[in-house]
């Protein structure tokens, strides 16, 4: 029993960085010709990311698997 496996062998890289961007701090309620309209308010701010290298090479390998031996008798 057996034969070809696929296997994909290598590592996941991550990479961090800070950038700036607009982040919601919280929200008002504003009265625009006497109806109500939920306002978000935003502030700039530094904010760590981070992004995943995936380095994985294919590889073809041969699998077998061979069952237990079962003696009846001797």
């Amino acid at each position: 029993m057996g034969g070809p496996y696929y296997a994909e062998v290598g590592m996941n890289t991550q990479i961090n960085y800070t950038t700036t961007e607009n982040v919601t701090i919280g929200s008002e309620n504003v009265t625009i010709n006497g109806s109500y309209v939920i306002q978000n308010i935003y502030e700039m701010q530094k904010v760590q990311k981070s992004w995943i290298y995936y380095d994985f090479e294919p590889s073809n390998v041969e699998y077998y698997y061979y069952k237990d031996c079962v003696f009846k008798g001797m």
